[in-house]
């Protein structure tokens, strides 16, 4: 077979080429009008969803976890800190982020941050065009790229506070792009990148490992696994040794099932005992069908293709922490590239398919896709609201104008702009306005001993009584009218204790501010 002639799999001539090296017309000569119109979708959704997270920032709606650690993590690493006070551990003890020291030196300030990251989770739907235009016509390219922008999950993603770890979804589909099209020094670069972004990262790496070996490339196949395995062992050492109890979060979300590789297929090989201790309910079903189902062009990919987002999703079933358990949060940055992966291939085999099987076919997936979108969409009232705390959250415009009242705000505003410099302890509505200093807690840390440098963010019990610490913060600024983790009872039991420590500086029917004398 001639270079130009196309193959059975539906590669078009110019991508052949390009697979093999060719380098016939250098790139700009083979742009189009598809290539424009992603680069404004690419654009349009940083704008619409940076500015989104700015407004969500500035109305408050941002909390102590995770934007205010992530806001004082970065600005404490360029002022050469390695603890983060948020959580009371060093930037490592946490999660395994890596990818934090060089971030943090790019020197954004906490408004740009949002941007950064809407940004970034856009820039995946370029690798998504590109793999799909290998195989298919440009218009199921960028077909294929709009399903990944107007994926619930990462429009949810997009919104919830800041976390670096994210850029680990692009990182991710351009490593298959480059892998799928033989550049693998671009392959190696990007997989080792996002395995420092997050210890979990290299699940997904050893996925990716397993889909290479299931579609016969064994040996870049199993060098990745074994880059897995290596990429989750330095991580999970890392975490133990900056965590002080020698945990970490793998082990504290999944230790249940296990401590050694046979006891954890012993506990998976009991699926109905395992899962019913978890009380899943509705919603984590849900969960399955919100990833699933607004990506239906991922049901015609080869199987090899659509397996490795399965396991991801079962992950996040299996784990202890209840916000996994939705597409509402960030935890779906890591099934949504397998996910899309097989969206690409999907469409290639749509594209592919006789035109009268097309037109019975695309309808059908269309609807689903419209669905499925507009119900898990953060714009909209559709969808499953759910009993309890996990289910859908507000509109994002709702959660504007309704989660604080004006007059709230107002005097949120005017006290947050009298905290000078020092270290501050506040509420977690409040603290991501002042993370940017290395000293700030999350009221009522660190006047509960019980609290005082460490992860907790539940209230230690009525044995515990507060104190004013050794060395406190210079600052205090209470919500009284919203509480953060901590019962009432508690806030209102510090108040009582700062008298003997501060003096009232400003104090409005929504918010006070406390110096220390």
């Amino acid at each position: 077979m001639s270079v130009d002639a196309t193959p059975d799999d539906g590669t078009t001539a110019d991508a052949r080429r390009e697979v093999l090296g060719g380098r016939a017309r250098v790139w700009w000569a083979r742009r189009t009008w598809h290539d424009g119109v992603l680069v404004v979708m690419v654009l349009a959704f940083t704008a619409v969803f940076g500015a989104l997270g700015i407004a969500r920032h500035r109305g408050l709606l941002t909390h102590a976890f995770d934007a205010g650690q992530m806001i004082q993590a970065f600005w404490t690493i360029r002022h050469g800190g390695d603890v983060n006070t948020v959580t009371g551990l060093p930037f490592l003890g946490d999660h395994a982020r890596f990818m934090l020291y060089p971030l943090a030196l790019l020197g954004l300030p906490a408004q740009a941050l949002f941007v950064a990251q809407s940004f970034t989770l856009a820039l995946g739907a370029v690798p998504v065009y590109l793999l799909t235009a290998r195989r298919a016509p440009r218009w199921a390219a960028l077909v294929a790229a709009a399903l990944f922008l107007a994926y619930p999950s990462l429009q949810w993603t997009a919104l919830f506070d800041l976390h670096p770890e994210v850029m680990a979804t692009t990182l991710l589909l351009l490593a298959f792009w480059a892998v799928d099209g033989r550049r693998h020094v671009v392959y190696a670069v990007m997989v080792v990148l996002a395995l420092a972004c997050r210890e979990d990262a290299s699940v997904a790496v050893g996925l990716m490992g397993l889909l290479l070996v299931l579609e016969r490339r064994w040996r870049v196949g199993l060098l990745t696994i074994g880059g897995a395995v290596g990429g989750l062992v330095v991580a999970t050492l890392a975490q133990r040794a900056a965590n002080p109890w020698g945990l970490s979060v793998l082990e504290e979300r999944f230790g249940y099932l296990g401590t050694t590789p046979g006891e954890v297929v012993a506990r998976l090989a009991q699926p109905a005992e395992t899962f019913a201790g978890l009380h899943l309910g509705l919603n984590g079903w849900l969960m399955v069908l919100g990833f699933l189902l607004p990506a239906a062009p991922m049901f015609l990919a080869r199987w090899t293709r659509l397996l490795p987002a399965l396991p991801l999703l079962v992950l996040s079933l299996l784990s202890t922490l209840p916000m996994q358990k939705t597409i509402y949060f960030h935890y779906g940055f890591l099934p949504t590239v397998f996910i899309f992966i097989a969206v690409s291939d999907g469409m290639v085999r749509l594209a592919a398919l006789r035109p009268r099987a097309r037109a019975v076919v695309t309808p059908v997936v269309a609807a689903v896709v419209a669905v499925t979108v507009v119900v898990g969409s953060p714009f909209t009232d559709l969808g499953y609201r759910g009993p309890d705390a996990w289910g859908k959250p507000a509109t994002v415009p709702d959660q504007l104008a309704r989660t604080f009242t004006p007059e709230f705000r107002a005097d949120a505003r005017a006290v947050l702009a009298q905290v000078g410099e020092g270290s501050v302890s506040a509420s977690a509505n409040l603290l991501p306005q002042l993370a940017e200093r290395s000293e700030v807690y999350m009221f009522p840390n660190p006047f509960y001993p019980a609290w005082n440098g460490r992860y907790l963010t539940s209230w230690p019990g009525r044995s515990v009584r507060p104190t004013i610490p050794k060395d406190p913060p210079r600052w205090v600024v209470v919500d009284l009218v919203h509480t953060g983790p901590e019962p009432p009872e508690v806030r209102e039991e510090v108040l009582d204790l700062l008298p003997e420590a501060y003096r009232l500086v400003s104090e409005t029917p929504n918010v006070q501010l406390w110096e220390e004398r």
